[in-house]
């Protein structure tokens, strides 16, 4: 049997005939040659171009054959192609290696081709008509990157629908044209000011796409928000964290939202705070023109949080480092009358506290003013004095409490004599040790007070707290301390 027809029997081409066109085996073989595989001998019938026979490099023959995909997929299974970093393994397994996949792409590529042939006509007319409808608008640059005008020029549109379209289309690039020339002013502005245009703000985008808002507002918050970014805690501040959060103490990530208004504040406050700690007193408008100064928009804030921080500061903090720095001059003061401590020693002891508190919190570097003429411009001279008049009586109250606390593991020889003496005293009840209280403090207070070179006030409430320990008032030796705070 020849090989040309046992290549037809396996390939099912039939039998020549005489009459025919193909009248030997060979003939009929060499036809349908491209169709045939060089290994199988079966005849590809499927019109896939990487079904067909494809011309590989075999070995050991170390010759090129055509084979089929059947034998192409068989082939490579044994004898696998080197793998790169941009080959797709499982398409050389679906079109039979390498050459099938570029086959398969250059048929896809002419088809496409072919078919943006035969469409280039229809879409080169509806891209006239669209200039035209353009023209018409006084729009001259055709913007066909505009989502519903390259659908039109692409895809079309029914006739009926087709003046609609356009309208639609001259409609939505008049808003881009609008949004565009909107965002170019704002970056304009904000640049000006060092700053950009951020497409995530709410206010940014409302005014670039719907027209929305004033400018100068946008700027302002743009600036603020700026400013709270590089120079506060706000990054941190902002983050709201729910009771469970803070019970569990789960990761502030897993649960937590964000107030921006309220961080916005908290992260404000913090702001005043550190200022007044590092005494920078001055009013924020003569702070020098750095980037880390708050923008002008803060100001009248800045000043309403530094007034009402600065006096909780120098009521609880200051004043109290006062009177511990200034006890000699409060000690020969009268404490049950307010009047005896004057408005100079009151501003004294404030700036003196103030002065120990900043020096001692930032390592050593004084204040530029003295606090009471940094409250005194804040609040304002009457408010000032008002604050002297409230706190006059704290002074001296703190006073005595310090005295007390002071002296009460070292009492005055005197008064401890006294107590001892009535403590050791079986018979004493609580009228005779008030008749005893009354004549001491008559009749030595005065004595044991110029000799502690203290006011008698001091040394009579002395007294009387040592009344207040228990019963009868004199267990002196008591282990523990007795606070007045």
């Amino acid at each position: 049997m020849s090989l040309w027809k046992v290549i037809s029997e396996r390939a099912n081409l039939g039998k020549p005939k005489r009459r025919g066109k193909y009248k030997t085996y060979r003939d009929m073989v060499m036809i349908s040659s491209k169709r045939i595989c060089e290994r199988c001998f079966q005849r590809c019938r499927r019109p896939m171009v990487y079904d067909l026979p494809l011309p590989v490099f075999v070995n050991p023959e170390k010759c090129t054959i055509r084979l089929c995909l059947t034998c192409r997929r068989q082939y490579f299974k044994e004898n696998p192609e080197p793998v790169g970093p941009n080959v797709d393994v499982l398409a050389r397994m679906r079109y039979g290696g390498q050459i099938g996949v570029e086959s398969y792409l250059r048929r896809l590529y002419k088809l496409r081709e072919r078919r943006e042939e035969r469409l280039r006509p229809e879409r080169d007319a509806r891209r006239s008509a669209l200039r035209a409808a353009l023209a018409s608008a006084d729009i001259m640059e055709v913007d066909e990157t505009d989502p519903q005008a390259a659908e039109f020029i692409r895809n079309g549109t029914s006739s009926a629908n087709q003046e609609a379209t356009l309208r639609q289309i001259i409609h939505s690039i008049r808003n881009r044209q609008e949004m565009q020339s909107r965002h170019r002013e704002l970056a304009q502005r904000l640049s000006a000011h060092g700053l950009q245009v951020w497409n995530n703000v709410q206010l940014c985008k409302a005014y670039v796409e719907r027209n929305e808002g004033n400018m100068d507002d946008i700027v302002t918050f743009m600036a603020e928000t700026d400013w709270f970014l590089q120079h506060t805690d706000y990054k941190n501040l902002r983050h709201v964290t729910t009771y469970e959060c803070i019970k569990l103490k789960l990761r502030l990530s897993s649960i937590c939202g964000v107030d921006n208004e309220q961080g916005k504040v908290r992260a404000l406050r913090k702001y005043v705070e550190k200022r007044i700690d590092n005494g920078q007193w001055n009013d924020v408008s003569l702070d020098q023109n750095v980037p880390s100064r708050p923008p002008k928009s803060l100001w009248d804030n800045i000043r309403k949080l530094t007034a009402s921080i600065l006096i909780e500061k120098a009521k609880d903090k200051f004043l109290v480092s006062g009177i511990r720095e200034c006890q000699e001059q409060l000690f020969n003061l009268d404490p049950i009358d307010s009047s005896s401590l004057s408005n100079e020693l009151f501003t004294y002891i404030l700036d003196r506290g103030a002065m120990e508190s900043i020096i001692t919190g930032n390592k050593g570097k004084a204040p530029s003013i003295h606090c009471s003429v940094a409250l005194r411009n804040t609040i304002g001279k009457e408010a000032f004095d008002a604050f002297i008049e409230t706190n006059r009586r704290f002074v001296l109250d703190t006073a005595q409490k310090i005295y007390v606390d002071q002296v009460w593991d070292d009492i005055p020889s005197g008064i401890s004599d006294f107590a001892a003496s009535c403590k050791s005293d079986p018979n004493i009840t609580t009228e005779t040790y008030l008749e005893r209280e009354d004549d001491f403090i008559k009749t030595k207070i005065v004595e044991i007070a110029d000799f502690e070179n203290v006011h008698p006030q001091y040394l009579i409430t002395l007294v009387r707290k040592l009344r207040s320990r228990g019963c009868m008032g004199i267990h002196l030796l008591l282990p523990c301390h007795f606070s007045f705070y």
